[in-house]
């Protein structure tokens, strides 16, 4: 199973586990699909030394390329986030960090996410708190159907930038903020 939220020896004793299991069944499609689906709990060199167990055609599937995609993408803590560009809501494309602010909050969601709508309320409230104090707030969006935002958008009215990643761009800021499920929260300088 996944290593999350154990001790450092549980965690090490969970990772060689599933290395056992790996090296036992280097053909397994369903590991590799269960080491995936699991990912974020792993770090990145973990997650390699895992994955050169498996056999060279499992490794060249397409979730063997979709794992070489996520090691291009991925940033681990520590690491610097790539420069990151946008559309906004009027169709511009804008950075999404500011080099200035001394804290950036990107709030990752989607318009028919029910928790993401809920938690807009209290990012209302951070946002007026800390307008004009160094924090730059943005939310981006997820959604794949851009009428579906724009129509959440007049619903909400966020006074705070707004983006939508671009349909292909989705996966990319997934595995790059290290997320499957939203509403997300990352604080970033």
């Amino acid at each position: 199973g996944a290593p999350k939220g154990r001790s450092p020896a549980q965690r090490q004793s969970a990772i060689n586990k599933t290395a056992s299991e790996i090296r036992e069944h280097p053909y397994s499609f369903h590991l590799l699909q269960m080491l995936f689906s699991n990912k974020s709990y792993y770090t990145e060199r973990e997650l390699k030394d895992l994955f050169v167990l498996f056999d060279d055609e499992v490794r060249a599937s397409k979730l063997g390329e979709d794992f070489r995609t996520y090691f291009n993408n991925r940033v681990d803590p520590g690491e610097a986030y790539p420069k990151l560009s946008l559309l906004t809501a009027e169709e511009q494309r804008r950075p999404v960090f500011d080099p200035e602010a001394k804290l950036n909050m990107l709030v990752f969601w989607c318009s028919w996410c029910g928790p993401c709508r809920k938690e807009i309320p209290v990012i209302r409230e951070i946002e007026h708190e800390y307008r004009g104090k160094g924090l730059n707030l943005v939310s981006i969006s997820i959604d794949e159907y851009k009428d579906r935002w724009t129509k959440a958008l007049s619903e909400e009215k966020m006074a705070w930038p707004q983006f939508i990643a671009d349909r292909g761009k989705i996966s990319y800021l997934q595995e790059t903020f290290n997320f499957v499920a939203i509403p997300l929260v990352v604080f970033t300088d």
